[in-house]
């Protein structure tokens, strides 16, 4: 179990002597609004982006930590609900997790891998993130860019400088960025039907190519797929309230230190401070990334203002 999940998680408990072959009876919770309900959680006074943490905290556990991982958290399977068993602490809110018909255990060698991919990623660690994707039987190293790319549902770059890498990962303002940037793309003219299935048939072609063997990739993946892809709609449905990314990337760091992982190690004290160099690693790139996006912002204001003053000395036109 984990000790910061144990209070804020809860499991509806089974009644066995009701429960058959065919049929499983499970005790009844009282709904006080489904996780991605951004309008019932602000009613009830609870902040989405603890909501949301806890939710995206609970999967990265599963996911990195243990390898049995619920695989249909949709939002009528994450509720919420007030938790009365401390009367003590005052009113508090619990996440339920239901209907665990579908789950997916990752083998222990296969987890310990796939959170080491998670932690080579972020970190900007390409031959580290190569070695592994070729061990899944994807081809090249564009094949494993694209692969984490549709991972983390994120633009993935991972032969530029980690600052990048990091920023295109877990930067707040990714999306803005990205939108400037197709904003500055020209405008291409419209293509023709030919065009258009060559430019098909070229996407089939790489698709093809990013596993080389397709009996070498681990299907227990496809299913964490569509964990996280259920995570993220639920985050994008509470207006991106939480960096799901960063937060997944702390849960497969934890992962990664557990026995036989990257950052694992046989002496506990070397174990935590391998842990511990992870997480401040992408503290600090993520602190200068904001340091020089604000930079950048400033100067871009201050230009602006001073295009702005000098435009009221123009000479005036009759």
């Amino acid at each position: 179990e984990c000790p910061a999940l144990c209070d804020r998680v809860a499991v509806p408990g089974v009644f066995k002597s009701a429960s058959g072959q065919r049929s499983m009876t499970m005790e009844w919770i009282d709904c006080l609004a489904p996780v991605s309900d951004h309008a019932a959680l602000v009613k009830a006074g609870l902040s989405p982006s603890e909501v949301m943490k806890t939710a995206v905290q609970l999967f990265g556990y599963q996911i990195f930590s243990t390898g049995n991982v619920h695989c249909d958290p949709h939002p009528g399977n994450l509720l919420l609900r007030w938790n009365t068993s401390m009367p003590s602490r005052g009113p508090d809110w619990q996440l339920v997790l239901l209907d665990h018909g579908l789950y997916c255990q990752l083998p222990d060698q296969l987890r310990r891998q796939y959170a080491d991919f998670w932690v080579s990623t972020a970190l900007g660690d390409h031959e580290a993130t190569v070695r592994l994707c070729k061990e899944w039987g994807v081809a090249d190293a564009e094949a494993s860019e694209l692969l984490a790319s549709l991972t983390q549902f994120r633009r993935v770059r991972l032969d530029v400088s980690k600052i990048n890498a990091i920023s295109g990962l877990f930067g707040e303002q990714a999306k803005e960025a990205t939108l400037r940037q197709r904003a500055s793309l020209p405008r291409h003219p419209k293509r023709s039907t030919q065009e258009i299935a060559e430019a098909q048939a070229r996407l089939k072609a790489r698709a093809k190519k990013v596993l080389a063997d397709t009996r070498a990739f681990p299907q227990e993946l496809l299913f964490v797929g569509r964990n996280l892809n259920m995570i993220r709609s639920a985050n994008f449905s509470l207006g991106r309230a939480v960096n799901r990314i960063a937060i997944l990337a702390e849960c497969a760091a934890a992962g990664s230190a557990i026995q036989g992982g990257a950052l694992s190690s046989k002496s506990w004290r070397a174990k935590q401070f391998s842990v511990f160099k992870f997480h401040v690693t992408v503290r600090l790139v993520l602190a200068l990334d904001g340091f020089l996006r604000a930079w950048r912002g400033a100067c871009s204001c201050v230009e602006r203002g001073a295009a702005l003053l000098f435009s009221g000395f123009r000479p005036a036109t009759r």
